[in-house]
């Protein structure tokens, strides 16, 4: 990361680092503290780059020697988009689609990722899906960055005027330039896409389990990345 008066403590890192061990038993007591923490530095210092420490040490976590490259050139972008996400904390944010906004589903994520590997780590025995690798986490955390990057307010609207994916697509928009610019690999470019494409709460439930059959899900016959491409 970019040299800056840091706001995140070594208190606080070791609870973010807390957030990435699938035995941890205090999972939801640290992410309650966690985001206390860091609500609390955004409301201290709007122009902190706050979102920018974070995803440093995020990505920290993600062990190098998998997928080396790909998560690198995941890193360059995810610090330049969170700078953006930054700035826009020091203008008139949306009510709800804010630095906040970003700072708990990034956290979120980590949690149900641990959930994810916890689980596979007990049932390993019992299931034919793969293990998440580090390239598939970081594509999480690129996906929640970016998934409401540039958010104006408002939903893709409802009944005859609801529009598919029409805000996720708009956000790929603006950060497809920055990730493309750190030659994020195309396979997670893929990945990210379909994740943000499916935080639409509008899509039938059936898109959103397509979706993760598509990537994660090698014995499923419901393989249809075509889903999106009807939108």
């Amino acid at each position: 990361m970019t040299e800056t008066n840091a706001k995140i403590d070594a208190k606080t890192v070791n609870l973010v680092d807390r957030l990435f061990d699938p035995f941890n038993k205090n999972m939801q007591e640290d992410l309650e503290e966690l985001y206390d923490v860091l609500e609390a530095l955004h409301e201290d210092d709007v122009d902190a780059p706050l979102m920018q420490e974070l995803m440093g040490v995020i990505f920290s976590n993600f062990p190098s020697q998998d997928g080396e490259a790909r998560i690198y050139s995941m890193r360059n972008a995810a610090e330049e988009i969170a700078a953006i996400i930054d700035e826009d904390a020091k203008q008139a944010s949306p009510a709800y689609h804010n630095r906040k906004h970003f700072i708990m589903v990034q956290l979120a994520g980590r949690a149900i990722d641990s959930a994810n590997i916890a689980f596979y780590n007990k049932f390993s025995h019992e299931t034919s899906l793969p293990q998440l690798t580090s390239v598939d986490l970081a594509c999480h955390a690129m996906a929640n960055l970016v998934h409401d990057i540039g958010h104006p307010g408002g939903t893709n609207g409802s009944g005859p005027d609801y529009q598919p994916m029409k805000l996720e697509k708009e956000s790929l928009e603006r950060a497809r330039p920055i990730l493309e610019r750190h030659y994020t690999d195309p396979r997670d470019l893929k990945m990210i896409e379909t994740i943000v494409k499916s935080t639409d709460p509008g899509l039938p439930h059936k898109i959103m389990i397509a979706a993760y059959d598509s990537h994660f899900n090698p014995c499923s016959t419901n393989k249809r990345e075509d889903w999106f491409d009807k939108f």
